[in-house]
């Protein structure tokens, strides 16, 4: 018990966090897409390390509505931040215009004349 307690401390050390306060649903699934937007952002595949998943987990914050946490390993640190800041129009260009109703009216509003640029990450 003591080495998986161990195993648990060091890989909770290693690992970080960042929060969004725009997205607003994580598990309401679109008929249509057959998906919801956490599985839409765990699916999301590093670039420089394509058989890593750029999120470890996400979810709302402990006893909040409006938060949601990201957690990821150190290695995807600047990219995760880039995502993150980057997050609707990054799903709009892979998953379409669904994805709106899961975010913020504020974030929807910075993001209307925005794209995401599959050659300028």
């Amino acid at each position: 018990v003591k080495y998986l307690v161990n195993r648990q401390t060091a890989f909770c050390q290693n690992i970080k966090t960042a929060r969004t306060w725009e997205i607003t649903s994580l598990d309401w699934e679109d008929l249509i897409a057959g998906k919801t937007i956490r599985e839409c952002i765990m699916d999301i595949r590093s670039q420089p390390f394509p058989h890593l998943t750029v999120f470890h987990n996400v979810d709302f914050g402990f006893k909040s509505e409006t938060t949601v946490v990201f957690s990821f390993i150190p290695q995807l640190e600047e990219e995760t931040h880039s995502l993150i800041s980057a997050m609707l129009p990054y799903l709009k260009h892979h998953h379409n215009d669904w994805v709106e109703k899961h975010f913020s009216q504020a974030a929807v509003q910075r993001a209307k004349d925005t794209w995401w640029d599959e050659t300028r990450q």
